[in-house]
């Protein structure tokens, strides 16, 4: 059970300027990583690694989530994408399906339409009740009975559109974001190094660590999950988990034995 916060929220101190800003999430208590800054070397530059904000917030807390260094997190990125180039014809067959599966979805909006003018029936039947009650067609216990029967109506109807706009809303986002990403799959070369555009595009965030059914923490796992919903992960159980990810020598070589699935 979590101490600190069950989901987190933090200050616009931790801008979006950032390449990972508000992308990556820990598996073990779903905060927000951020951006710090390591030791600098002799040469002068610093190494940049992204961290769960409540071991940041307070060291005992989320002991099982691990850093992970920037330039590690975009190599495997760059490796990730160039796998999808790579089978990039049943990658866009997969988002064509998916776009047609999407756009063949209920009509929405029509069913919204029905509803509404169901609706508008009910609400003239309520009306013409309330005027045979001032006219004093009927008394005021019939009134009352049929008055909360319409209203029951009327509430029922209203909820069913309100789920049904939910729904369309959603249906038109993935719609969207799924023809996006099929422009960037359309680009005919493979990626040499990290591009925020092309990033941005296709992930909707990086999820680092994970915690099974059974209450077992694996810091060493991490997947991407893409905009259209599909998820890549890498895992690999030959990682000592008392190293982090910030071990670059390490840990580049894993990119490439990693199974994405």
């Amino acid at each position: 059970m979590l101490k600190a916060k069950e989901l987190f929220t933090h200050s616009t101190t931790y801008s979006l300027k950032y390449d990972f800003s508000s992308k990556i999430v820990c598996g073990h208590c779903n905060s927000t990583y951020v951006r710090r800054q390591g030791t600098k070397r002799k040469d002068g530059t610093a190494p940049i690694y992204w961290k769960c904000y409540q071991q940041v917030d307070e060291k005992d807390f989320c002991k099982e989530s691990k850093f992970i260094r920037e330039d590690v997190l975009k190599s495997m990125f760059v490796e990730l994408y160039n796998l999808i180039v790579k089978n990039k014809h049943k990658t866009k067959d997969k988002l064509q399906n998916a776009i047609k599966s999407t756009l063949k979805e209920e009509n929405y909006q029509k069913e919204i339409d029905k509803l509404n003018i169901e609706l508008d029936k009910y609400n003239i039947k309520l009306s013409k009740l309330v005027d045979m009650q001032l006219d004093g067609i009927i008394d005021k216990d019939i009134y009352i009975k049929k008055e909360q029967e319409i209203k029951i109506q009327i509430t029922d109807i209203e909820n069913k559109i309100t789920e049904l706009l939910t729904l369309k809303n959603t249906n038109n986002d993935i719609s969207s974001k799924i023809k996006e990403i099929e422009k960037i799959m359309n680009k005919p070369t493979s990626i040499k190094e990290f591009d925020k555009e092309t990033f941005d595009s296709i992930v909707e965030r990086i999820i680092l660590g994970e915690t099974d059914e059974n209450g077992n923490s694996n810091p060493n796992v991490v997947r991407f999950i893409l905009k259209t919903g599909k998820e890549y992960k890498c895992e690999n159980n030959r990682i000592d988990t008392s190293v982090s990810f910030g071990s670059y020598k390490r840990f580049s070589k894993i990119i490439w034995m990693c199974e994405w699935y």
